[in-house]
């Protein structure tokens, strides 16, 4: 995709090209166009230079300037769109999600895990825990800032949190004690621990539970290990699904699930027909296929992460080939259009259901969580994080010393907007781009310029191959998107 930065006289656009057309990506309108090559090569010619429209007679291009199109407009700043009093009352009254670390201590030592040992600054596999008065404390948090939400969400990370089991337990407890409001309970777990007991309790408590398993057993085997002997945990993993399949019944399609990391090691033609064709105790359950997180350029690189990108993008071709070929959600057309729909729905979807206005004079953060507002993590001494990924570094607050500190959520707010400020209105993903502190801080838990510019070089290449595949589906069928209108984007 060519575009230009830094001329607001050129139209604010980037261009590519199938192989069937002719694109115009307008940032002002947020939308594809299919133009003529004739439109193309004029628009083409004034983003290199960096010169307006003036010159150009194109009736195309003439048509798409009256309708609004082709405007040089830019955003001028970033910012978030809420002002101080607006967040402090959100925060004191519309909090709805708290994930709590009940334990930093793990029997894992995954090589890809954002809490490893070798990476600096970030928390590591301790053998600490929650006590009660800390978890009481962020439960009551949730609690008493929650005045607007009629759903409460209490979920538990780690470490591996059910190394805390009775902890757990006593948080459940409590929270059914002290509200008649709906209540959502959740999990991640490696699934090592689970018993017969455990999974029981779980299914009893209406827990929904989480799973990690990344694929077949030389895959899962690979990179997810036992922290004492470096062995395979993939059997244990099974074992476990097995016991929480048998005590959730019915309930196990609604309440148990699973999440595959995925990156460069990830072969997708096995991972592929591992879900397509799933072994008995993953038969009928969700998953989710999560890439692997990249904190300040640790993972991705070299020949390995070259041909996994490789991979993908012909993936996403053939995902896009299937959708012109189709006019029906693709989860229900095929097993594997459900597994590929997992690999690249979210971001087409994303795009269905884009904002359609004009652009502003300001710009959103870039899809950056808004620190404490969508949920909020406490850590094991009861400190206050955005959310688990981010680095310990990067504390909002604390759960015995006033709960979130507002002020302190409106300076890392404005520390994003002046960050992201310096680059992001010239980009031309930029109403497209996503990510999050995780991504952007080093180990001090400062915004990284550095991990910005790998994270903006992969956002760019993600975005430029999304609207290609947008644009090619559409090639072939202007209905192929039409599903979508009934998904609701979370």
């Amino acid at each position: 995709m060519e575009t230009r930065r830094g001329s607001s006289d050129a139209p604010f656009v980037g261009c590519f090209s199938t192989h069937d057309g002719k694109y115009v990506y307008d940032v002002n309108m947020n939308e594809v166009i299919r133009v003529t090559p004739d439109a193309y090569f004029q628009i083409l010619d004034t983003v290199r230079s960096g010169k307006n429209l003036d010159n150009c007679h194109d009736k195309t291009i003439h048509s798409l300037v009256a309708e609004g199109y082709l405007s040089g407009h830019r955003a001028k700043t970033v910012r978030l769109s809420l002002s101080r009093d607006s967040y402090k009352r959100k925060l004191t009254s519309n909090l709805s999600y708290a994930v709590l670390e009940p334990t930093r201590c793990c029997n894992f030592n995954c090589t890809y895990c954002l809490y490893s040992e070798e990476l600096d600054g970030r928390r590591d596999h301790s053998a600490e825990y929650m006590s009660w008065e800390t978890a009481k404390a962020s439960i009551d948090l949730l609690l008493k800032s929650s005045e607007n939400e009629t759903v409460l969400n209490l979920g538990f990370y780690g470490g591996e949190p059910l190394i805390a089991w009775p902890l757990i337990k006593r948080c459940i407890v409590y929270c059914n004690d002290q509200t008649s409001k709906e209540l959502h309970f959740s999990l991640t777990t490696n699934g090592s621990l689970i018993t017969d007991d455990i999974a029981n309790e779980c299914s009893q408590l209406g827990i929904s539970v989480t799973v990690s398993l990344d694929g077949p057993q030389a895959t899962h085997d690979a990179n997810r290990v036992f922290r004492t002997n470096d062995e395979g945990t993939f059997s244990f993993a099974m074992r476990g699904l097995r016991l929480l399949r048998r005590a959730y019944g019915r309930q196990v399609i609604s309440l148990l699930r699973l999440n595959a990391v995925i990156g460069p090691w990830t072969n997708l033609a096995k991972l592929a027909k591992f879900f397509e064709f799933p072994p008995e105790e993953i038969v009928a359950l969700d998953y989710r296929l999560s890439y692997v997180a990249y904190p300040y350029g640790v993972f991705g690189a070299g020949d390995d992460s070259h041909w996994f990108h490789e991979t993908v993008d012909a993936a996403r071709i053939d995902w896009a080939e299937f959708l012109a070929e189709n006019s029906h959600a693709p989860s229900v057309e095929s097993r594997h259009a459900k597994f590929m729909s997992k690999l690249f729905e979210a971001d087409l979807l994303k795009f269905y259901k884009r904002c359609r206005l004009p652009l502003g004079e300001s710009l959103p953060p870039m899809g950056h969580c808004a620190p404490g507002l969508r949920k909020f993590y406490v850590d094991v001494d009861g400190n206050i994080h955005m959310c688990e990924k981010v680095s310990e570094q990067l504390s909002i607050g604390n759960v015995h010393g006033g709960g979130i500190d507002v002020d302190e959520c409106l300076n890392v707010t404005d520390e994003i907007a002046e960050f992201f400020g310096e680059r992001c209105p010239e980009c031309v993903m930029c109403r497209l781009c996503n990510g999050c502190s995780a991504t952007y801080t080093d180990h001090t838990g400062e915004f990284s310029r550095e991990a910005m510019e790998m994270h903006c070089e992969r956002m760019f290449l993600h975005w430029k191959k999304t609207l290609m595949s947008w644009a090619m589906a559409l090639e072939s069928n202007p209905a192929c998107f039409d599903y979508m209108e009934e998904i609701t984007l979370s």
